[in-house]
Parts: C-alpha cells; structure tokens; sequence
C-alpha cells in the first residue's frame, strides 16, 4: 500500500545518508546498518525498493506466531496513537477486528502469513 511504501523511501534514504556519512576509519563492510519494515516486503513493489538502493542487502525476516504478531501490532497501534495525543480516536475492542476489517491496518488478515 501507498502509506507503507513511503516509509519504507523514507527509511531507505535514512539508510542512505548514513552510509553517506560513514566515519572513513570505517569500512562500509565493517559497518552493518539495518531497518525494520515488516510492511515493506508485503509487495514487490517494496521488494524492489530495497533491491534497487542497496543491491547486496541481505533480508532477514523473522516469523512470529500469529496471534503474538496481531497482539504486538493492535498495542504499538494504541501506544502510537496515545504518544500522538489522538484523544478523539476510539480505539476498536481487539475482537472486532477479526477477519478482514481493520483498524489501522490491524487485523487478524494481516498476522496471516501464506501466500
């Protein structure tokens, strides 16, 4: 989607001016940076991203069980939402969001992980 693939640009060029600004005593082999996007392999399109600005990256993913992922993800929504101060914003009950109905993108849709 729109929104994960501009963070995921935005965090590619973060990356990028670091690599930048590498301390010269340091080569860029030596020196491992790293990004966290789980959104940003869910298309090819961000796929492609990485592929493009960093050609030799090496992809880690980490699979967590379903039910933790859709756990974590609906409290960094809550916490993330509280840290903005939405104060206007009601907050679904996590049964609600079962199937494909969302709440910024938490659903129990998206802790599946087959293709």
């Amino acid at each position: 989607d729109d929104v994960a693939i501009a963070k995921l640009t935005e965090a590619l060029a973060s990356l990028e001016s670091q690599a930048q600004g590498t301390n010269k005593t340091q080569t860029s082999q030596s020196l491992k940076r790293g990004m966290k996007c789980p959104t940003g392999i869910r298309s090819m399109t961000g796929i492609g991203r990485i592929s493009e600005a960093f050609p030799d990256a090496k992809l880690i993913v980490g699979v967590r069980h379903p039910v933790w992922f859709f756990q974590s993800f609906y409290n960094y929504r809550v916490t993330e939402m509280h840290d903005r101060n939405e104060t206007n914003v009601i907050v679904p009950a996590a049964e609600t969001l079962v199937g494909s109905t969302d709440w910024r993108a938490v659903s129990t849709d998206f802790a599946q992980f087959e293709y």
